[in-house]
């Protein structure tokens, strides 16, 4: 699937011509993760927020791939695997509401969450949401247009019930002149999200 995504990638950096990338990445917590305490991992769904689905379902597959193959001390569950054992357990509110209480207050539902990973039978939970998309149009040799993503990936233990990595990434792509239609959504979340992949914890402790 990331061959699908760097083709989609390449077709719009063609129509658009040569440009500009920068990106930062804030890490946040980072407990020293080790690998050996974790044996199975549950990545939830990006959450279809300001992106559209297909977009959502090619940056899950970028994060499994690169997880599934970089971290071998685990059992890695895909997102549509848990996607589907939620459903079944009919859980998708009480996530959406764990969350969201966790995004806008930083509260840990600790109790949920420890049924949740016995539910889903895994001790790790990461959910990744890209939580801001800014576009700056180009005005004629004024302003040169650019578009910037933010994602973010939060780790949860289901043992402990903390967040034991969490990281935002920005990523921005912008043209190479003026006159250039804005970059695509797209362009800037692939760039947040090499950031955001090149410095998940998991290589340094293989």
């Amino acid at each position: 699937m990331r061959v699908k995504f760097l083709i989609l990638l390449l077709i719009v950096i063609l129509l658009t011509g040569c440009s500009i990338t920068k990106s930062t990445i804030n890490i946040s917590k980072n407990y020293e993760f080790n690998n050996k305490l974790f044996h199975y991992v549950a990545l939830m769904p990006t959450k279809e927020t300001i992106i559209d689905n297909e977009t959502i379902e090619l940056i899950d597959d970028e994060i499994y791939d690169c997880i599934s193959s970089g971290y071998y001390n685990a059992t890695v569950f895909s997102q549509n695997h848990i996607n589907a054992k939620i459903n079944k357990a009919k859980l998708n509110a009480d996530w959406e509401i764990f969350w969201n209480d966790y995004l806008e207050t930083g509260f840990i539902n600790t109790t949920f969450l420890d049924f949740l990973g016995k539910t889903l039978k895994v001790d790790l939970i990461l959910q990744c949401e890209v939580i801001d998309i800014k576009k700056t149009f180009g005005i004629h040799r004024k302003v040169i247009g650019e578009t910037t993503a933010q994602i973010k990936l939060t780790m949860f233990s289901t043992k402990s019930g903390a967040v034991i990595w969490e990281a935002i990434s920005l990523g921005t792509q912008g043209n190479a002149h003026s006159d250039q239609s804005v970059p695509a959504s797209i362009e800037a979340v692939e760039v947040a999200l090499d950031e955001l992949l090149d410095n998940l914890p998991f290589a340094s402790n293989l």
